[in-house]
């Protein structure tokens, strides 16, 4: 009974935002969790006048090799190195771990 009380509790106080990193002047990044049973997302969000757009939801797990996984959330810091109209590539900064991965934008286009 409590569980879509906190859905919508999380995501309409910003408490269900784990982090975010601005990557330009109208990009961020952040990870997301708005429900208590789900696993964390990160979503690439294009900042509007009155809403913001999310291009990309995804799991926030990249893939460093075949054993390894990182997760965005632990991510101290992230830098945008390039976008193109169907993708963004980001540079995430870890305790002692870099990792630069593409994203592959949902929409397949930026609508400046």
């Amino acid at each position: 009974m409590a569980i879509p009380f906190f859905a919508i509790y999380l995501s309409a106080t910003g408490n269900g935002r784990f982090n975010h990193f601005n990557l330009a002047s109208d990009f961020r990044v952040q990870t997301v969790s708005y429900g208590v049973m789900g696993r964390p997302k990160i979503q690439i969000v294009k900042d509007g006048l009155l809403f913001d757009r999310v291009l990309l939801e995804d799991s926030d797990e990249i893939k460093k090799n075949d054993s390894t996984w990182l997760e965005v959330r632990y991510a101290k810091n992230a830098k945008l190195i390039s976008q193109t109209d169907s993708s963004v590539t980001i540079k995430y900064f870890f305790g002692k771990d870099t990792l630069q991965t593409e994203h592959i934008l949902k929409e397949g286009k930026f609508n400046y």
